[in-house]
């Protein structure tokens, strides 16, 4: 069944947005259809559609809540190009991420980030993946700050600086709450890796390749959701 989103689901009916509505339209729905809907925040509701012109209105026939399962945190300098940016998001969402943060570092090149174009990409990423989460967005923060933030659980910082110490991420796969840090194409600098050494963060390598911004936060997610899904089919 396909995924639609709404931002309030408090009441037992409602129409669907100009675009929603479209959605719905566009995978030839038809009066009487049973239709789900999510608001990105655990909410699964089932409703009975009826077109009113050319909106969608919703009445509730069902509903539950979905616990938030992801623990996956995403910190990374924003690409130099938007568009790879929005692709990577639309990537780690499909793949399951709980939080991304953007980091503004010594060598970043972009300090804006088009917050409502990526939350746009956010919600087709969850309809698509059938999540009943959004990750949350933060906007752009500084390295320093953002670096002294508390976090509870394993903070992981990706570098490709072969004159300062690395382990591979395979050595850090867990169960537990985890944030991954991603530098900008120039990489994180040495004062940074080494502040990052001082609070408690493990410098990790992801392989001999030398990768793009995106590329290292989507082998990193995608490496330690593998790595998961292994332990739980040999757990079986």
């Amino acid at each position: 069944m396909n995924l639609f989103f709404h931002s309030d689901l408090t009441d037992a009916q409602f129409v669907l947005d100009s675009e929603e509505s479209r959605h719905v339209k566009a995978m030839r729905h038809q009066d009487g259809d049973f239709i789900q809907i999510t608001n990105g925040l655990g909410s699964a509701v089932t409703g009975r559609l009826t077109w009113k012109k050319h909106e969608a209105f919703i009445e509730t026939e069902s509903s539950h809540s979905v616990p938030q399962t992801e623990n996956i945190s995403l910190v990374m300098a924003p690409t130099k190009q938007h568009e790879r940016m929005e692709w990577l998001l639309e990537k780690a969402v499909e793949l399951g991420i709980s939080e991304v943060y953007f980091v503004q570092c010594n060598n970043s090149e972009r300090p804006i980030v088009r917050m409502d174009r990526l939350q746009r990409v956010v919600i087709a990423a969850i309809k698509q993946s059938q999540r009943w989460w959004m990750p949350t967005l933060h906007a752009v923060q500084k390295f320093n700050p953002l670096i002294q933030s508390p976090f509870e659980y394993t903070q992981l910082m990706a570098h490709c600086r072969n004159e300062m110490p690395r382990t591979a991420l395979a050595q850090h796969f867990s169960e537990d709450p985890v944030r991954i840090w991603i530098g900008p194409e120039g990489d994180f600098d040495s004062s940074e890796i080494t502040q990052a050494q001082e609070a408690g963060f493990i410098p990790i390598s992801l392989g001999m390749a030398r990768l793009r911004t995106e590329t290292a936060a989507l082998a990193a997610i995608a490496g330690m959701q593998m790595a998961r899904t292994l332990k739980h089919a040999n757990q079986k």
